[in-house]
C-alpha cells in the first residue's frame, strides 16, 4: 500500500528574539558540613523596556504560528506543500516588515528572523519516510486523545494533525480531514455534555458517530504504508546558500525566546 504525500519544499526558518533582559545571581551565604559545601543565592532579573520585550514576544510568537502552522514538523526539518507556497511567502514578506520596523525602533530587543524554501539534495525516498513517521505518530495520538475523551488533548492532537492533513494527498488526506472534524465535534461535546453538565464520558462518546476515527484508524495505522510523493522534489545544492549566523542552532528546530544579557 502506498502513502500518498504532497510534493513539497524543505523549509529552514530561523526565529530568535535577544535582549532586553539580564539574570544577576548573588551569593547570600555559604556553609560548611565536614567536606559538604551549602550555599544559597538570589537572582535579579532585569527587563530593560517591559513594552518593548512584550511587544517583541507579540511579534516572535505571531511568526512563529504562521509559519509553523503551514508547515509540517518532521525529524528533518519543517516541510510546506508547494501549493501553500505562494500565500505563505506574501505572509513572510510582511511579517519581514514588521520585523524590519521593531528592529529599527527598538533599544533593547531585536529578532532574528530568517525563512527559505529548498529542496533536498539526495534519496527522496529518505525524506518520504520521516514525513510518513511522522504522520503516522501525529495520527496515533489524535486517536489516542479521542478514546480518552479530554477536550484538551484533543485540540491540541487536533491542531498538529490538521497540519499534516495540508501535506497529504488522495484517500489518506480525505480521511485525515475527517478524522479531525470528527474529533473537533467530540471535543466541543465533551466540553458541553461532560464538563459543563456532567453526563457520563461513556455515554456522551457513545452517541457520537466516530467512523471517521476508526477509517483513519485502519487507514494509517492498520499496516506500514509505503511513502510515494506526488511529483517530483527538485534538486538543489544548499552550498550555494549562505544561511548567514545562526548561532549554531540546527535549521528548523523549535526555537524559544533567546534571554541575552546585556553587554
Amino acid at each position: 500500500m502506498q502513502f500518498n504525500i504532497k510534493n513539497l519544499d524543505m523549509v529552514i526558518f530561523v526565529n530568535k528574539l535577544r535582549g532586553g533582559v539580564s539574570y544577576r545571581k548573588e551569593d547570600t551565604s555559604t556553609e560548611m558540613e565536614e567536606d559538604r559545601e551549602n550555599s544559597e543565592w538570589t537572582s535579579k532579573k532585569t527587563v530593560y523596556s517591559v513594552k518593548e520585550r512584550e511587544e517583541g514576544m507579540s511579534l516572535w510568537g505571531r511568526i512563529n504560528r504562521n509559519v509553523r502552522g503551514t508547515c509540517l514538523e518532521t525529524p528533518i526539518g519543517l516541510m510546506c506543500p508547494k501549493d501553500k507556497r505562494g500565500k505563505l511567502e506574501e505572509t513572510i514578506e510582511k511579517l519581514q516588515q514588521e520585523v524590519s520596523d521593531f528592529n529599527l525602533r527598538s533599544l533593547y530587543v531585536r529578532i532574528d528572523y530568517k525563512v527559505l524554501f529548498f529542496s533536498i539534495v539526495g534519496n527522496e525516498e529518505d525524506v518520504a519516510l520521516a514525513i510518513r513517521d511522522e504522520i503516522t505518530e501525529l495520527v496515533s495520538n489524535l486517536l489516542k486523545a479521542v478514546d480518552t475523551g479530554d477536550p484538551k488533548e484533543i485540540r491540541e492532537a487536533v491542531a498538529k494533525a490538521k497540519g499534516a492533513s495540508d501535506i497529504l494527498a488522495g484517500t489518506e488526506a480525505v480521511a485525515l480531514e475527517k478524522a479531525v472534524k470528527t474529533a473537533r465535534e467530540v471535543a466541543r461535546k465533551v466540553t458541553k455534555q461532560v464538563v459543563k453538565q456532567g453526563q457520563r464520558l461513556e455515554e456522551v462518546l457513545g452517541s457520537i458517530d466516530t467512523s471517521a476515527i476508526d477509517t483513519a484508524r485502519f487507514e494509517f495505522l492498520s499496516e506500514k504504508k509505503e511513502p510515494q510523493i506526488t511529483g517530483r522534489m527538485d534538486s538543489v545544492d544548499l552550498s550555494r546558500f549562505d544561511f548567514g549566523d545562526t548561532d549554531g542552532e540546527k535549521a528548523g528546530s523549535s526555537e524559544q525566546p533567546v534571554q541575552m544579557a546585556e553587554a
